[in-house]
């Protein structure tokens, strides 16, 4: 399970090297440490103005605050989501309400 917030692409800046990209899919670019391989980045054709990074490689991720939970169908059972934030089963929660944002 990864956890991941999504930035406005130009709010993004790396602060050490720079990253590896690839076209995982048609429709998707993912990006990657080239030297440990941790992966970073999703970015998607239908939202080109933003890109989701992984939450683990944020330097002070506690300063974030969650504004939203999306693919909550994909979570395990053992997690439990009961922090009063709008969730949606997949991610068309941005595309319903674009004033949604977790970054």
């Amino acid at each position: 399970m990864v956890a991941w917030v999504t930035f406005e692409k130009d709010h993004l800046v790396f602060t050490s090297g720079e990253p590896v990209d690839f076209a995982s899919s048609e429709y998707v670019r993912r990006s990657f440490c080239g030297r440990c391989g941790t992966t970073l980045t999703y970015e998607h054709v239908g939202r080109p103005e933003q890109v989701d990074v992984t939450l683990a490689t944020i330097g002070n991720p506690g300063g974030l605050r969650p504004r939203a939970h999306v693919w909550v169908s994909n979570k395990p059972d053992w997690v439990v989501i009961d922090d009063g934030f709008p969730s949606s089963r997949v991610a068309d929660l941005f595309v319903l309400n674009p004033h949604i944002s977790a970054g």
